[in-house]
């Protein structure tokens, strides 16, 4: 099995790809897909299907998981996020690809990946921090990648329920696309 773990996003969309065979689940590849701001934000979500496409295609993904949209002060960045869930959760069940369910932000980072990594707070920047400096601080590493990783390994953790089940993030490539 082989999940993409996705920070969705219409500027900078963080993503990490894991790899879950024989009790070992690892981390295989991360990157984030830089989106150009001054297009429409309908044709930069349709900027991200060939993209997605390779990436399903290049690793054999079967699996997805997002990060649920949470309710925003600016309600136009909300309808847009909104939307964006839509249209991957549409662009992935078109493509066969198991999704589970959206998983809040303040559940993966805040009460799961903190205490895993044993951080002193809960947001994104704090595990950005610690993340980059366990990678060693590689070209192209951003919050939104450490974001989809923490969401890799908040899944890996509490919903993959294997029996002596090894978890390895080791250094892999950071792409940016």
């Amino acid at each position: 099995m082989q999940i993409l773990f996705c920070d969705q996003s219409l500027s900078r969309f963080g993503y990490s790809i894991f790899k879950f065979e024989d009790n070992i689940y690892q981390l295989i590849k991360c990157g984030s897909i830089q989106l150009n701001s001054k297009v429409d934000y309908f044709y930069r979500m349709m900027s991200l299907e060939p993209i997605l496409d390779q990436l399903i295609k290049e690793n054999q993904i079967t699996n997805v998981v997002m990060e649920a949209v949470q309710y925003q002060k600016n309600i136009d960045t909300f309808q847009k996020l909104s939307q964006l869930l839509i249209f991957l959760k549409y662009f992935f069940v078109c493509r066969g690809i198991s999704i589970e369910e959206p998983i809040p932000v303040n559940v993966w980072r805040k009460k799961g990946v903190r205490k895993l990594f044993q951080l002193s707070k809960g947001d994104k920047e704090t595990l950005y921090h610690y993340l980059n400096d366990y990678f060693g601080k590689p070209d192209h590493f951003n919050p939104d990648v450490s974001d989809a990783i923490g969401l890799g390994v908040y899944f890996g953790r509490f919903h993959l329920t294997y029996e002596n089940m090894e978890l390895t993030i080791k250094r892999v490539d950071f792409l940016q696309i």
